[in-house]
């Protein structure tokens, strides 16, 4: 077996209680099939596929490891960058979760277990269907933020997340969905927005930030303030929303994760796997 590499071991502790899954497939999958990156010097010779699992399974380790370490010096030095950059990483987190499913998914594909296209593929009645349905709820107020916001239009007739759709079930589905929807919409907020940061009170030197339920009402920095005054209860403290929100992403990871290893376990116990990565040598500097 592999020894942990040096990400893997500042976060030992957390994995091992908040999210155990990760080793059980490290162990399994992603060591033996990917060749899990090392060190910096790590190159797999392997299947594109499998390669893309390795790293982007690893891609989650790295920002949950920048999100710990970065956690710690929010209130000591550079606060507003500090917490914006660890949204950015949770944001960056469930985008890695969604182009492992689509790798997995793909592999299947090649090995004859899933046909993509019949699962996902809306038909020309169902996408005109969408659009008639998207028209008539969300385009009067889409059009509004275009005039009052300047913001885009835009019809998404499937979701970003659709492939992890066809590996997880309910409630983890739901509660996935919901969740990684909230911390993207609030990670985009703070960049759209540039004027718009977690800030110290004066003079008890206490640091809030807007919470994700009420962003649409602080566009800009005298927004903040107005609520602020108005209502303390429009905000929290930044690090009790990070150690909620860490909490919270590494529950859903872990669930997730037991539907990987059920997928990962056809994938490799399939008959015609060993053809799908002969000759290709996986090679690592140890």
């Amino acid at each position: 077996m592999i020894s942990p590499n040096k990400i893997e071991k500042n976060l030992e502790q957390t994995l091992q209680k908040d999210f155990p899954n990760y080793l059980v497939i490290r162990a399994k999958y992603l060591v033996p099939l990917t060749g899990l990156p090392i060190n910096p010097n790590w190159r797999s010779d392997t299947h594109p596929l499998l390669e893309q699992i390795g790293v982007t399974a690893y891609g989650i380790l790295k920002s949950l490891n920048f999100i710990y370490h970065r956690k710690r010096f929010i209130d000591i030095s550079d606060f507003d960058q500090s917490f914006k950059n660890i949204y950015f990483h949770f944001g960056l987190i469930f985008d890695c979760v969604e182009s492992l499913s689509r790798s997995i998914l793909l592999i299947e594909q090649e090995l004859g277990l899933i046909d993509i296209n019949q699962k996902l593929k809306l038909t020309q009645q169902e996408l005109i269907n969408k659009y008639s349905d998207w028209v008539n709820i969300e385009y009067s107020k889409k059009y509004l933020d275009f005039i009052e916001k300047g913001k885009p239009i835009f019809f998404y007739p499937q979701n970003d997340h659709t492939y992890l759709s066809l590996i997880i079930r309910n409630p983890i589905k739901k509660n996935y969905n919901k969740f990684s929807r909230n911390i993207k919409d609030y990670r985009n907020f703070f960049i759209h927005n540039p004027g718009v940061d977690i800030f110290k009170e004066m003079p008890s030197g206490k640091l809030f930030t807007i919470k994700k339920e009420f962003v649409d009402k602080s566009k800009n920095w005298a927004d903040l303030q107005f609520l602020f005054n108005l209502d303390k209860t429009y905000f929290e403290d930044p690090l009790n929303m990070i150690d909620n929100d860490l909490q919270s992403i590494l529950y859903i990871l872990n669930n997730i994760w037991s539907f990987l290893d059920l997928r990962l376990k056809k994938i490799y116990n399939h008959k015609k796997f060993s053809n799908l990565v002969r000759g290709f040598i996986r090679e690592f500097d140890l």
